[in-house]
């Protein structure tokens, strides 16, 4: 587990522990459906996509905006997460799509949607 893994790895340091021997198929759970998610190399920080919206801009030009769940332990032991919303443009260039524009939000609200006003009859 990304949360025991640092204090598993000192403990066998130490000699407190011994290694835990091979896992068994029925010990590692499965993937989340439709996730894209990160950790870091020593199992702590969690970063999860929960949804992604792409809006064509025009031919050469694509918007996004993404939602994430990022987690990590502390260095009290404890758990701590927070909501991460990034935005991107993204042009294409050369046969290949780059980044123009990455911007990421953390733990900020989300926006409310703009008003929208009825329109007048011409």
């Amino acid at each position: 587990s990304r949360d025991l893994f640092p204090q598993a790895a000192a403990d066998l340091l130490r000699g407190k522990a011994k290694p835990a021997g091979p896992l068994e198929p029925g010990d590692v759970p499965d993937l989340p459906l439709r996730r894209v998610a990160y950790a870091d190399g020593y199992g702590n920080l969690k970063l999860t996509l929960t949804s992604v919206d792409a809006v064509p801009l025009d031919d050469a030009h694509v918007g996004t905006v993404a939602h994430w769940e990022s987690s990590a332990t502390g260095p009290d032991g404890k758990s701590a997460s927070v909501k991460v919303r990034s935005t991107e443009v993204l042009v294409k260039s050369g046969g290949a799509w780059r980044y123009l524009v990455d911007h990421a939000s953390v733990g900020q609200p989300m926006p409310r949607p703009a008003a929208r006003h009825p329109r007048k009859p011409a």
